[in-house]
């Protein structure tokens, strides 16, 4: 077992960046942006709301978040001018849990 351990070590620092995915994820309004589209989809200025941060700031993570597919938008089908953002996390859900098992064996 020790050396399966010793052998995970290697592999793991033998790449010293981590994912760019990762990066990604570790950035706090992106990160509190997941965590709300993971329960469900909102406007703009709803997720505004919700972290208190400018408008602005707010699209310009989302761009980065769209950007690598980790959500998406669509125009309401009423009017065309409201954008939700439903979660797009199933497939990267299922990303990190090969990576944890990766890790963990």
């Amino acid at each position: 077992m020790q050396y399966r351990l010793e052998e995970i070590m290697q592999l793991a620092l033998a790449n010293s960046q981590p994912p760019y995915f990762l990066k990604l994820l570790a950035h706090d309004i992106r990160w509190k942006l997941l965590v709300l589209l993971a329960r469900s989809d909102y406007r703009v200025q709803e997720l505004v709301h919700f972290i208190a941060q400018p408008q602005n700031l707010v699209s310009y993570h989302l761009r980065q978040l769209r950007a690598h597919n980790l959500v998406s938008e669509r125009r309401s089908t009423a009017d065309s001018r409201d954008v939700y953002l439903p979660k797009q996390l199933e497939r990267k859900r299922n990303n990190l849990r090969s990576i944890a098992r990766f890790v963990m064996n």
